[in-house]
């Protein structure tokens, strides 16, 4: 409820903001919160970052992420033609960037197929008979 309830308030205190700077409607008008809304936004903000996005256990768990996803790239880079899909590796071979073409392909996997691809490929656990 209480989140809620936040929200709500930031999105009632949110007014129109003229920029006589642009002739555009579009970039001319905006929207901005009160100032007081403004200001617990950013005491929220701050409090969000401090206390979850820096805490060590979500830190821990991006450092893992990372590690995972670099070495997915060396195994799929050193190995391509046979660890890609078809359709990847298709894009792969006709590309002037072909590291780019595998940036991509990671960068478009969710977070549990990342960890699956991870875990068949290299991780603990991962064998011949784990369905692809």
């Amino acid at each position: 409820y209480a989140i809620s309830k936040l929200v709500s308030d930031f999105i009632k205190s949110v007014h129109i903001v003229e920029d006589p700077g642009f002739a555009h409607p579009l970039l001319r008008f905006n929207a901005a919160p009160s100032a007081e809304a403004a200001y617990w936004l950013s005491a929220l903000k701050a409090l969000v970052f401090d206390e979850v996005i820096t805490c060590p256990e979500v830190l821990a768990l991006r450092h893992r992420g990372q590690q995972s996803l670099i070495a997915l790239f060396d195994n799929l880079a050193a190995n391509p033609s046979t660890l890609l899909p078809r359709s990847v590796w298709a894009q792969w071979e006709h590309s002037e960037t072909p590291l780019r073409v595998l940036s991509d392909y990671l960068a478009g996997l969710t977070d549990l197929s990342a960890t699956r691809l991870h875990r068949r490929l290299i991780g603990p656990g991962s064998s011949i008979f784990t369905p692809i």
